[in-house]
């Protein structure tokens, strides 16, 4: 009997809107793993309480700014909380080795598009146009650009929601996960370097973002 209720429990929260989420798929996959499901089904459930109440916190988020706190920041914030609460051990531990699962991916499928002809240029130009139009003030960023050409891109990000919202919820210590993942994805790139200094998140002044090409 556990078992079923926990079934219908965990079906009615895949259905949820939080698992439009990559980071709630594979944070899910990683607690059935680690707990079983009937105990990742409870904290699963939290989870999703947690996600409805933030979403409530804040009404009047603007569509770009959503992309962000719907599919990054919220899920992540609202799995540590679940896990806390629930007394799970290392909850660090696991969200960090999700969020990486899920950059590493987007690394390799990064690296593929780099290591064909022609691409490098056209990927840095493509990369620019995506951060202008995603990680702009719309989004609840601030951005400075002060390189870009088909040889190498650099900006910095002045003003970060990941790193506004972890604070305005008291869990600051999970912003650095959000400035690994970039390390994940944009780090082992053929042919161009990615060179980061500092970071808002672990106490910088800023994000920099500097790409190179190398050939």
């Amino acid at each position: 009997m556990e078992n079923t209720m926990s079934n219908i429990m965990n079906d009615i929260n895949s259905k949820h809107i939080l698992f439009k989420s990559r980071y709630a798929v594979t944070y899910k996959r990683e607690l059935e793993s680690l707990l079983g499901i009937n105990q990742s089904a409870e904290i699963i459930h939290t989870a999703v309480l947690i996600f409805d109440v933030l979403k409530e916190r804040y009404p009047h988020l603007l569509k770009k700014e959503q992309f962000h706190t719907y599919t990054n920041i919220f899920p992540v914030i609202a799995f540590y909380k679940a896990l806390t609460e629930h007394g799970i051990d290392s909850p660090m531990a696991i969200l960090e080795k999700g969020a990486a699962e899920i950059s590493c991916k987007k690394g390799k499928s990064y690296s593929k598009i780099v290591s064909m002809p022609g691409m490098k240029g056209i990927f840095l130009k493509m990369f620019s146009g995506g951060v202008k139009t995603l990680f702009g003030e719309a989004a609840g960023f601030r951005q400075e650009f002060l390189k870009n050409d088909r040889r190498s891109l650099e900006f910095n990000i002045t003003q970060c929601p990941y790193q506004f919202y972890c604070e305005k919820e008291g869990c600051p210590e999970l912003v650095h996960i959000f400035c690994q993942n970039d390390e994940y994805a944009y780090g082992h790139l053929p042919g161009i370097t990615f060179i980061r200094i500092q970071t808002l998140g672990t106490g910088g002044e800023l994000c920099d973002f500097k790409f190179r090409r190398t050939v």
